[in-house]
């Protein structure tokens, strides 16, 4: 799913920069997404061998530590 980049050096005004970059960011964010969601399902079906899970300590000590499996990136 690579998009080619468009290289343009012809000048835009405001406007039409705008709604550009309000396409191409709803398209940014929706592949992003997509990604996140495809995430999501491997980490349902990742059985967290003990080889790959990591304890993250929290060093400012407000408890926020947490165990990561770094194969899917699910985290307890």
């Amino acid at each position: 799913m690579n998009t080619p980049i468009v290289v343009d050096v012809s000048p835009i005004n405001r406007e039409t920069f705008d709604i550009l970059m309000e396409d191409e960011e709803k398209r940014h964010w929706a592949i992003i997404n997509h990604l996140r969601k495809r995430n999501r399902e491997y980490q349902k079906w990742c059985v967290h061998p003990p080889k790959y899970n990591h304890y993250v300590p929290d060093p400012s000590g407000n408890n926020d530590s947490y165990n990561e499996c770094r194969k899917c990136g699910k985290q307890w």
